[in-house]
């Protein structure tokens, strides 16, 4: 049975802590602070004056080991700190008063490393806990949202209730031909199996090239470079992407032809522009994501060019022509894209 992490944190700290305050109660009750505390006082030696009844030393310096812990494991670092400025503070002058007026010694060093012990302790463990459920969070989430999203979300929870920003990225669209006449063809046993080896894949390949999947849609992939993860030269990966891609996509192929008896191919569309990145949705729901007419361009693009080929806009075209051999398929007008776009094919 899995004990939750905060109840165990807090009996773990009494336990510890009554230990500590016993063994600091044993080292008082045998002198063993005696001339620390005289020191405290000015004095070359306590032995003249009266101290406490053992029992009200050991009150004290229990207290002084359990106050700041316990305030820190309910309220936090700040709120114990504050605590125990305010304690000791508190404490000095009933010393002073019973030095003063009554030629009484109260225990100063036991307490006061009690007070430490405890506080380091906790805020130490407190930190430890904090690291181990970060660390489940990424672990469950990454396998639903890109573990560069989640990263940057744990980091930076604020992000999360920002308005979106305006980013210049690339953006990928690759999308299986024909895949949905093979799913009324086929079992949904083998359609599992292909998109799974199929996402395993392009996923993989895109990781590797630093780019973020930002969704899977039906048999297709979204994938955006230079967001969350700035890179200077984003449609350089992109466009490495797409052509590792096609490459991994010829070995796919042959294999699935030769267990399944089925021939797919894949087409890819590419696009930089400047794009809105944020938190979308409503207050119960939604995603951090890319949108606006340079992700539409993308996905347009990606819907019309042909099996095993890969097609570009020209803002992509402008910023790699000088790096990769492209040929120029004409001027297109999309679908919901108000201006015509020039496409270019990408020469592998």
């Amino acid at each position: 049975m899995k004990v939750d992490g905060h109840k165990f944190i807090i009996r773990a700290f009494f336990l510890v802590s009554i230990l500590v305050g016993v063994t600091l109660c044993s080292f008082q009750a045998m002198d063993f602070f005696v001339k620390s505390d005289a020191v405290v006082f000015g004095m070359e030696s306590t032995e003249a004056l009266s101290r406490l009844l053992i029992y009200y030393e050991f009150i004290i310096i229990l207290f002084h080991t359990l106050l700041p812990g316990i305030v820190i494991l309910y309220w936090g670092n700040q709120a114990g700190i504050m605590c125990a400025i305010l304690t000791w503070i508190l404490y000095s002058l009933i010393m002073v008063l019973f030095f003063t007026m009554f030629h009484v010694v109260l225990p100063f060093t036991a307490p006061a490393v009690g007070a430490v012990v405890s506080m380091i302790r906790v805020m130490g463990w407190g930190s430890r806990f904090l690291e181990e459920e970060k660390s489940l969070i990424k672990s469950a989430f990454s396998h639903f949202l890109e573990p560069s999203v989640v990263e940057m979300l744990l980091n930076n929870p604020e992000l999360i209730s920002q308005n979106g920003t305006k980013k210049v990225v690339t953006i990928l669209f690759a999308d299986l031909r024909n895949f949905s006449l093979i799913c009324e063809a086929k079992s949904a046993e083998l359609i599992t199996t292909i998109l799974r080896e199929y996402f395993t894949a392009m996923i993989r390949v895109a990781r590797d090239n630093r780019g973020t999947v930002d969704k899977l849609i039906g048999d297709g992939i979204m994938v955006v470079f230079g967001f969350p993860i700035p890179i200077g030269e984003h449609a350089d990966y992109a466009l490495k992407t797409a052509i590792e891609m096609q490459r991994v996509m010829v070995n796919l192929r042959k294999d699935w032809l030769r267990r399944f008896d089925v021939d797919i191919a894949m087409g890819i569309g590419i696009n930089t522009d400047e794009v809105v990145v944020g938190s979308i949705g409503s207050d119960e729901f939604y995603d951090y994501t890319v949108l606006g007419n340079g992700v539409n361009l993308a996905a347009r693009i990606e819907s019309e060019c042909p099996p095993s080929e890969i097609h570009v806009s020209s803002g992509t075209h402008e910023i790699l022509k000088e790096k990769y051999n492209f040929e120029y398929m004409g001027e297109r007008q999309f679908r919901n894209i108000l201006r015509k776009e020039d496409v270019y094919r990408v020469r592998i």
